[in-house]
């Protein structure tokens, strides 16, 4: 990825250290991580929720895309795609019909 001009968004555990092994991605996105964490995880996270989508999508609709042809395969991802969001809003709206709050404080 990052030899397409990409930047790696990895999480690193606590143990973790700038010794690259050969990648000299990992220390890029390592000194970024480093430099600024608060900044670094704001950007995580969205790539996180987007990773749940994805996750959300496969769940529901299985990991495969069944057509050969590839305007048929970007057709299907779009059907799964709109579905998935038309099941979001009526999950939504069923919850502020019910009177359920959409997001509970952890604290």
């Amino acid at each position: 990825m990052a030899d397409k001009g990409g930047k790696p968004f990895l999480h690193f555990k606590t143990n973790a250290t700038a010794k690259a092994k050969g990648y000299p991605a990992w220390q890029i996105s390592f000194r970024a991580y480093t430099d600024n964490p608060d900044e670094w995880m704001d950007e995580y996270h969205i790539r996180s929720m987007v990773e749940a989508v994805f996750s959300s999508l496969k769940r529901c609709f299985g990991p495969d895309i069944k057509s050969i042809k590839g305007w048929l395969k970007r057709r299907e991802l779009a059907i799964k795609v709109l579905a998935y969001n038309i099941k979001r809003v009526l999950y939504i709206e069923r919850a502020k019909d019910l009177g359920i709050p959409l997001w509970v404080s952890c604290q």
